[in-house]
């Protein structure tokens, strides 16, 4: 059985939160671009006049991943990327949600929303640990 100490754990899980950031803002942009239809079809979405505000959220939440990145090499004094993590990550989820109970858009999209729920909570866990540390 393998062990891994908490500095490596969550080193660990800032890298995998920076290529998920990653990943979710390339491939939403290239799904936008080169598969407009179907990828505006499986998230249940109608085409909007312009691409640039859909365009521009999947660059920022690309843009993220970099905070995590580097907050990956130092994560203990990194506690305002730490607590940016859980805001982003947590309040995403409402926003995506409430368009899926309206109707505008599918499950589907509501997906990586729930992972980035369960990012937050992994990082609530990370600052609360932490904090016991620093006492």
């Amino acid at each position: 059985m393998i062990i891994m100490n908490r500095e490596k754990y969550y080193k660990i899980l800032f890298l995998i939160t920076a290529v998920w950031n990653w990943g979710m803002g390339v491939v939403f942009t290239l799904l936008t671009i080169f598969f407009r239809p179907f990828a505006l079809s499986t998230f249940g979405a109608e085409m909007p006049p312009s691409l640039v505000w859909m365009h521009g959220f999947f660059f920022l939440i690309f843009v993220i991943g970099f905070a995590f990145f580097f907050a990956s090499f130092d994560v203990k004094n990194n506690i305002a990327v730490l607590k940016f993590g859980i805001i982003d990550k947590f309040l995403i989820f409402p926003v995506i949600f409430i368009y899926f109970l309206l109707g505008d858009i599918s499950f589907t999209a509501v997906v990586p929303a729930i992972i980035d729920v369960v990012f937050a909570i992994l990082f609530v866990e990370c600052f609360i640990s932490i904090k016991k540390q620093n006492r």
